[in-house]
């Protein structure tokens, strides 16, 4: 399995496919809380995205908004398809994540998990991210740059 990372390289195609393969690990179905399509077409025309394809298949996948003015950044997505999970994808894509926002000098980087998923919850302590408020079933996680 050779994995290539990109960045902004996938279409709303093949972010539609990939937010399919992924639903299941959703702890929220993705489905009930976006309309894909239009999500999809923000993630393309606003969002910096973070890729790793095998082959022509998009694996895995962070998707952020970078705000130069307010110096955050806030993560709108991290995803990796099941067949791929528990092999660093996430955790690389991650790491590309957090040092684009350093190269822009931003001064945080933010996120929101669901308060039940304690695994992704472990792999962003490890990057530095803590909890820095809460949202209905949802922690708001924070790492300072």
């Amino acid at each position: 399995m050779l994995i290539q990372y990109t960045q902004n390289v996938g279409d709303v195609n093949q972010y539609r496919n990939h937010f399919a393969q992924c639903e299941a690990s959703f702890i929220s179905a993705l489905t009930t809380r976006v309309n894909i399509e239009e999500y999809c077409a923000k993630l393309v025309e606003k969002a910096v995205n973070f890729e790793a394809w095998e082959e022509n298949q998009l694996v895995g996948m962070v998707n952020a908004y970078f705000n130069v003015a307010t110096e955050t950044a806030y993560i709108t997505n991290v995803s990796v398809v099941v067949g791929h999970q528990g092999k660093g994808i996430a955790s690389i894509l991650l790491d590309k994540c957090i040092k684009f926002a350093a190269e822009k000098q931003l001064k945080s980087v933010s996120l929101e998990v669901a308060s039940t998923n304690t695994k992704a919850q472990a792999l962003y302590k490890k990057y530095g991210f803590s909890v820095s408020g809460s949202k209905e079933d949802y922690f708001i996680m924070t790492k300072q740059i």
